[in-house]
């Protein structure tokens, strides 16, 4: 008999990629400011994190239920698509009636249908292949490993893992061999896909009742995966983040997930608030920053270091939250609306 698990680390940890997330776009705002100082790369993690938690969340899910491939896709649209559409769609509206208010920001009908549609796109102003919203990006990604795990729940339980695993690798490797120059074969064959993968080793191999674990190795691979984020970025120059994030964020979500089911994590309000509300602060938190340096700039209130540490205080405060009141307001109404239903049950495994 499988014992029924709830893993209240997941949440945590979804609070931690978000926030993180948010701290590392903070700094992007600095030299708009007009301040010299940076926040280290490691800080971009929190998307890795996010990537080997949905692996993760996928197979656990899914692994002793019938659900189909239509079933799965429509709980994932709902749960995606109509906040990222409301974000987008405002993006659009501002680029039609105020571009001079985005930095990024410039109407593209190609661009826009494709951001809509989760397909990787150039960007009209940055050189890089981001949607209107520029965080959904990432988007892009989960929807594409959707469509690949959605497949595999045409096959038996065992087989899903190795079947969705040799699509992932075998893209990655087309990806390294013949490096594509096409938009959105580049994007679809980047090695970052296997970190999906890295979430679902993880689920198969530690979610299994008959494997014993202990708290010596689980905080052993979290303090091995939070020193290899340290590792000077310089010293992973020619690898795939996959590797030089994704390998140590996998590390520490294998050390929680075993701690989860020792017991040893408890269930805490206001974190469990931060994780369930992390969508809505990562969708929003751009244009939230974005409105403060504007604010900061025409109160011309600097860029030393304590005018830094000043905003960051305030930006990271009004990410979350406004990225709150996001989930209260408008996240959580609006998936009820489209699942039809007036409570969301928590997910447990």
């Amino acid at each position: 008999m499988t014992t029924r698990i709830e893993y209240n680390s997941i949440q945590y940890l979804r609070a931690v990629a978000a926030l993180s997330v948010v701290a590392d776009h903070l700094s992007i705002q600095f030299s708009r400011i007009g301040s010299p100082i940076g926040f280290t790369d490691l800080l971009a993690a929190g998307v890795d994190l996010f990537f080997v938690i949905s692996g993760f969340i996928m197979f656990v899910t899914t692994k002793d239920s019938d659900v189909t491939p239509v079933q799965f896709y429509k709980k994932r649209i709902v749960r995606i698509v109509p906040l990222y559409w409301f974000f987008t769609s405002i993006m659009v509206v501002a680029a039609l009636a105020a571009p001079r208010l985005l930095g990024s920001g410039k109407f593209d009908l190609a661009h826009i249908v494709s951001s809509y549609l989760f397909l990787p796109y150039p960007h009209p102003v940055v050189d890089a292949i981001y949607p209107v919203l520029v965080p959904g990006w990432t988007l892009n990604y989960e929807m594409y490993f959707y469509a690949i795990f959605g497949m595999a729940l045409l096959l038996p339980a065992k087989a899903r893992l190795w079947s969705v695993g040799a699509v992932l690798v075998s893209l990655s490797a087309l990806g390294g061999l013949f490096s594509p120059n096409n938009a959105a074969l580049e994007f679809w064959t980047d090695a970052i896909i296997l970190e999906f993968l890295f979430g679902m080793i993880i689920a198969a191999a530690l979610t299994n009742d008959r494997i014993r674990l202990s708290r010596a190795p689980a905080w052993g691979l979290i303090a091995l995966g939070v020193l290899m984020l340290f590792i000077p970025y310089s010293a992973s120059v020619g690898l795939s983040r996959a590797w030089f994030f994704g390998v140590p964020t996998a590390l520490v979500l294998a050390g929680f997930v075993m701690l989860d089911r020792l017991g040893d994590i408890g269930r805490w309000r206001v974190p469990k608030l931060l994780g369930d509300a992390s969508y809505s602060i990562y969708l929003s938190h751009g244009m939230t920053l974005s409105a403060l340096t504007q604010v900061w700039k025409k109160l011309d209130l600097g860029g030393d270091l304590p005018a830094i540490a000043f905003f960051v205080t305030i930006g990271m405060a009004a990410s979350t939250c406004i990225g709150i009141a996001v989930y209260f307001t408008i996240e959580r109404p609006m998936t009820r609306l489209f699942a039809g239903t007036r409570r969301i049950r928590p997910v447990h495994a």
